[in-house]
């Protein structure tokens, strides 16, 4: 039992590394593997139970050839792993071609099969490494043998006979597949492109003023104003070599993100604009994009509220944080 126990920790373990994702993969590597998982995952589990469904219907050639698909499929999961991405994609178009074909000969167009042509065009699509014309080409061969299938299930009849009733529940199952397939790849993908579109916001609200942001993503090219009076503040923390030496890169990051959120507060709450962060180093400005008298002292009181701010943060946190803030009005 010992033996067998040892053995079975070790399959577990180079199971684990022949399918793991290389490390620090990209966000489009990210995205491309939880899709693939999905479908080559559901694909294995799919041709699997056809094998035993094949064999209970006695259609031995289905059989045989289903054997080979869950061999292939797993091949196909070991490659993708490997970001053999292509090779990964011809394996797949070709074994669609390949087995569904068979089961028009054999059980015909009734089965559902063919379904599953439209998971692996939406993988093309939305796979970041292939080439539009690869994609365009390889959907448009899918379409032409979903239609050769169709065709072909009219004028040959299949060689094997199933019970009407059990060939109609597989329709079924695999209509169904295909659309909870094609559900979670198309939610997955929303998610991931509303993740990116969100990043990107929040860098041009990082680098520009939320006004000039607003106006950029609404295609102007080019965006230069005149202000007549307006004050703007750079401030920046005094020490903060010494006290960044003391930090590792994460408390050092959590700390600064720390601050710069209250002063983003304070910036919202005396109504001016953020123009910028680089490293400790915080500029804002008053009086612009929207002009007020006022834009001098506005930016005055935001000054010592900075200051008050941070000296709750360095009595909370226990430490001694001090800022060096330079207001010009003009």
């Amino acid at each position: 039992m010992a033996a067998i126990s040892s053995m079975s920790r070790k399959a577990v373990s180079f199971l684990k590394r022949l399918f793991a994702a290389p490390p620090d993969p990209s966000r489009d590597e990210e995205r491309l593997y939880r899709s693939a998982a999905v479908v080559l995952t559901m694909a294995w589990l799919m041709y699997l139970l056809y094998v035993f469904v094949y064999a209970f219907w006695g259609v031995w050639p289905l059989v045989i050839s289903g054997s080979f698909s869950v061999l292939i499929l797993t091949l196909m999961i070991f490659l993708s792993r490997q970001q053999h991405h292509n090779l990964t994609a011809w394996m797949g178009i070709l074994l669609t071609a390949v087995t569904n074909t068979l089961v028009m000969i054999f059980i015909g167009w009734g089965l559902g099969a063919q379904y599953n042509v439209i998971t692996v065009s939406m993988l093309n699509v939305i796979n970041p490494w292939y080439e539009r014309r690869f994609v365009i080409g390889m959907n448009a061969f899918l379409a032409l043998l979903y239609v050769g299938w169709y065709y072909f299930s009219i004028i040959f009849p299949p060689l094997y006979t199933v019970p009407p009733l059990q060939l109609a529940f597989f329709n079924i199952i695999n209509i169904a597949m295909t659309f909870v397939v094609v559900g979670a790849i198309t939610m997955s993908h929303l998610a991931e492109t509303d993740r990116a579109n969100k990043a990107n916001e929040d860098l041009l609200n990082n680098v520009l003023p939320k006004s000039s942001a607003s106006r950029l993503k609404k295609t102007e090219s080019t965006i230069a104003d005149g202000f007549q009076n307006a004050s703007i503040l750079f401030a920046d923390l005094a020490g903060f070599t010494p006290v960044s030496q003391k930090l590792t890169p994460d408390e050092l990051v959590e700390m600064l993100d720390a601050l710069f959120s209250r002063f983003d507060e304070l910036v919202d709450q005396y109504g001016l604009e953020k123009i910028k962060t680089i490293g400790d180093e915080y500029m804002a400005a008053s009086g612009i994009p929207i002009p007020r008298d006022d834009h001098a002292q506005a930016l005055a009181d935001f000054a010592l509220a900075m200051r008050d701010s941070l000296a709750e943060y360095s009595a909370a946190n226990d430490v001694d944080l001090q800022m060096r803030i330079g207001i010009n009005s003009g």
